[in-house]
């Protein structure tokens, strides 16, 4: 379960890395912020 979770979350991350990185920067940071938070 914990496996499969967590490669979720990792290709769940890389999806919004991706897009984040396409949109912008700005859009990048509060993306980042959001995660963090």
């Amino acid at each position: 379960m914990t496996f499969s979770t967590e490669t979720l979350l990792g290709a769940f991350t890389i999806g919004v890395r991706f897009a984040n990185n396409v949109h912008g920067g700005m859009q990048f940071v509060d993306g980042a912020r959001m995660i963090v938070c």
